[in-house]
């Protein structure tokens, strides 16, 4: 079971993310309105992902209360994330909401304390919780940062806290594996974790460059986008064989399969070429051909 708490834009993915690894969701959404749409999104989201077989269940609550009153308890629960709006007081009433419902008669559930925000370390959001009263809740938290869209972004930031024990963070890497995401570990807490980080020095070197005339924004999105961007997003190359070029009617044929065919940088060997499906690269449906590579 992984509780899942906040409905929102991130919640929702993060949602369908764990039912794509065979976790039973709890998705916690206070909001009346927002609750009544959640269960078919999770299910588009991730069906066809490789979910588990029987396809897991998602229930959705509207408070934490009503974990006990559904049937499970929360010593069935592998993972709670917090998904909640991006104000550390809030973060910081939830962490502490956890810490006891996760910790009773003097035993501990091991259950994981993730918090998906990329503004906090787990440092900061567990000011709110007793480390005395609660030490074995400081070894089970950490951050658990996914990129948005979060059910189409493959990667997600294993962060390891102060106090986040080794344990810990091997059990959360070994379930967004499962959940067939790509982790990464992040080994000590730093402002920005590690991919924003690297997103801002390349937004920051791009802003530097439109300052002082160098280039304008359209061809800086060009370089990006066309030039080393391509790099990225290109995947394991196929076996080497003379193969002519697609015409545009197997062009479209293969987009209307959520294929797109992506050009090989290599040289003049424009008859190498990659096609990434949607599902190996999710951002792929984002890159239309440009014209003149065709």
């Amino acid at each position: 079971v992984v509780v899942v708490v906040g409905g929102g834009t991130m919640g929702r993915d993060v949602a369908a993310i764990a039912r794509r690894g065979g976790f039973h969701i709890l998705l916690v959404e206070p909001d009346a309105k927002q609750r009544e749409s959640l269960q078919q999104y999770i299910a588009d989201s991730s069906n066809g992902s490789g979910s588990a077989t029987p396809t897991p269940t998602v229930e959705v609550l509207a408070s934490l209360a009503e974990v006990g009153d559904c049937g499970r308890s929360w010593t069935d629960v592998r993972m709670a994330i917090d998904c909640v709006p991006e104000v550390l007081e809030i973060k910081q009433q939830l962490f502490a909401q956890l810490a006891e419902l996760t910790s009773f008669g003097g035993n501990d559930s091991g259950t994981i304390l993730a918090s998906n925000s990329s503004s906090y370390p787990i440092s900061a959001i567990m000011q709110g919780v007793c480390k005395h009263t609660h030490p074995a809740v400081w070894a089970r938290s950490m951050n658990l940062h996914f990129f948005m869209p979060a059910h189409l972004v493959p990667c997600v930031e294993v962060v390891k806290g102060t106090h986040t024990a080794e344990r810990t963070v091997d059990a959360a890497y070994e379930m967004m594996l499962q959940c067939k995401m790509k982790p990464v570990r992040v080994n000590k807490e730093i402002a920005g974790f590690l991919g924003n980080r690297l997103q801002h020095a390349l937004l920051r070197e791009a802003l530097y460059l439109m300052d002082e005339g160098v280039a304008t924004a359209e061809d800086i999105d060009t370089v990006v986008r066309w030039g080393f961007g391509l790099r990225y997003l290109g995947g394991k190359k196929k076996k080497k064989k003379k193969k002519k070029m697609m015409n545009e009617r197997e062009r479209e044929r293969e987009r209307k399969k959520g294929r797109i065919l992506v050009l090989c940088v290599s040289g003049d060997r424009q008859r190498d070429c990659y096609v990434h499906t949607l599902h190996t690269h999710p951002f792929a449906c984002l890159l239309p051909i440009p014209s003149q590579q065709r």
